[in-house]
């Protein structure tokens, strides 16, 4: 008989194959992006509406942020792997690269915590202007 792994752990595995999952897929997101239309058309998507509105087909990296910042060491570590692939695929400078990720997913998660729909739009409408 194999001994099973105490549920804690089978969580922390669980939680780490998913945010290096939805990492992958917002690098992917990037690099077919970036390769038709560009920079500035990427953070055109990626500060839109419909990314506020559809967190669920959105970043995962802007989605669970604030829960990996209270989370495992193991947690961090997936979520930190996966933010060094997306920086290093920008093809930019890694503080021109970290400016404009912390901007655009900053730029989301406040987008996400405001009640009033016009103030979120100033929010992601000001955040793509800066970034162009």
């Amino acid at each position: 008989m194999v001994p099973s792994m105490p549920i804690s752990d089978r969580r922390k595995k669980l939680q780490a194959a998913a945010v290096a999952y939805g990492s992958k897929v917002s690098l992917e997101r990037m690099q077919s992006s970036d390769g038709k239309k560009g920079k500035a058309s990427y953070a055109d998507q990626y500060l839109s509406r419909w990314h506020r509105d559809n967190p669920g087909d959105g970043c995962t990296m802007a989605a669970l942020t604030q829960e990996v910042a209270r989370s495992t060491p193991e947690l961090k570590s997936a979520f930190q792997q996966g933010l060094e692939k997306i920086l290093s695929a920008s093809g930019e400078d890694q503080k021109e690269a970290i400016f404009r990720t912390a901007a655009m997913m900053g730029g989301v998660v406040l987008a996400h915590a405001v009640q009033d729909p016009r103030f979120s739009d100033e929010i992601l409408r000001s955040v793509r202007q800066k970034l162009r």
